[in-house]
């Protein structure tokens, strides 16, 4: 299986996206919820354990609702040292405190449906003045991103999802605005720097947690993948299939344990890229694709971008910054009202807060510019790249 090597929270539309959610004990009737962790961070920086296990995800979860460690203990069957030892290892992580109260509290967020109703809020008019700010910019936009190879000759369905939300608003964008926004670096936790978070869902939902989208990479000897979307860990994407399901999707291809898989793979996506159409796929390569989502609606859905490529595309994100930090500067009141009267005042600081509520605001964004036809979003919710130094 692609090994992961990044993922960026980011990079998920699925809940209800206008001006709020709906209220979430209508969302959840006869349906209970879990929790799923996303992070924000580059090259090794990142939780020292994994939260995903032991029941760490539902444990923060409750000690930020304030559970008494009594109820938690007989939630999960616990002993006291059961809970204890749990406590301490997050703590160790940097990923717990004790406040002077004496009560355990997490120092990252912990996003419930109940909280991103009540604490982050998206103003419906500054995800129009940020569409606005984007369609001024078009012409320049789309001029300068089409002398980029990769993108260069493809036609604009192929990569409107890709350009005006990846580029423009997360991947190429995040950094502008975490340096200009918050000139701050990221937390500190057990000597790595990153961004984290968990956030609540509907069981057997497929895409992730609030419609929320962000990217995700993997890499198998030396070639990059990597998937833009909301659903990207369904097991139907580059970065989560199983190497039994990319044996069968592409039983002309070496097994996917092999080195040569992945080259023979990206060499054939990119004949097939440079040609333009999905019909330069033979009809077992197709077939492997459509189960990938890199084919969608018979139009290909995916792109062959060189380093260099990757490199220009921070130009083109540069095209808004300015403008759009100054729409987000002119925000950050109220936000910060949102923040003091949350519990998150207590748990992280508002730079952290800050980040995820971005992440919620771009997808709105996102959605509005969908919505206008500014972009299509893929009918499985991602796009797929493919980073190649130099073209194979």
């Amino acid at each position: 299986m692609l090994s992961l090597t990044h993922a960026v929270a980011y990079g998920i539309a699925l809940l209800i996206l206008p001006d709020g959610w709906a209220n979430a004990s209508a969302q959840t009737a006869g349906r209970h919820t879990v929790y799923e962790s996303k992070m924000i961070s580059s090259g090794h920086n990142r939780p020292t354990f994994n939260i995903k296990q032991h029941e760490l995800l539902e444990l923060c979860a409750e000690l930020h609702r304030r559970i008494d460690p009594r109820t938690i203990r007989e939630r999960h069957g616990w002993s006291e040292e059961d809970l204890a030892s749990r406590i301490a290892r997050l703590r160790n992580a940097g990923l717990v405190k004790e406040p002077s109260t004496g009560t355990f509290l997490p120092t990252f967020m912990v996003i419930s449906m109940e909280d991103a109703n009540h604490y982050l809020r998206i103003p419906p008019d500054l995800v129009g003045r940020t569409c606005n700010l984007i369609l001024k910019r078009r012409p320049a936009i789309l001029a300068t991103a089409r002398q980029i190879p990769g993108i260069k000759g493809r036609p604009y369905s192929a990569y409107s999802f890709f350009l005006f939300s990846d580029v423009l608003l997360d991947n190429w964008q995040i950094n502008n605005v975490e340096h200009s926004i918050l000139g701050s670096e990221r937390p500190l936790r057990h000597g790595n720097r990153y961004y984290l978070a968990i956030l609540e869902k509907l069981s057997g939902q497929l895409s992730e947690a609030f419609g929320i989208y962000g990217n995700g990479g993997a890499t198998r000897n030396g070639k990059e993948v990597d998937v833009y979307g909301n659903d990207r860990y369904s097991g139907k994407t580059l970065i989560s299939a199983s190497d039994s399901d990319l044996s069968r999707w592409f039983p002309t291809l070496p097994n996917p344990a092999e080195k040569e898989f992945a080259s023979e793979l990206i060499a054939g996506l990119t004949k097939v890229a440079t040609a333009g159409n999905a019909g330069a796929a033979d009809d077992r390569m197709r077939s492997g694709m459509e189960k990938l989502g890199l084919i969608d609606h018979g139009d290909l859905n995916f792109l062959v971008l060189p380093r260099s490529s990757v490199d220009r595309l921070h130009d083109v994100a540069n095209l808004i910054a300015p403008e759009f930090e100054d729409l987000l500067r002119k925000g950050l009141p109220e936000l910060k009202t949102a923040y003091f009267a949350s519990r998150y005042k207590d748990e992280v600081t508002f730079d952290e807060y800050f980040i995820w509520w971005y992440h919620f605001f771009y997808t709105r964004v996102t959605n509005q510019l969908a919505a206008k036809r500014i972009l299509r979003i893929p009918t499985n919710g991602n796009i797929t790249y493919l980073v190649v130094d130099p073209v194979e």
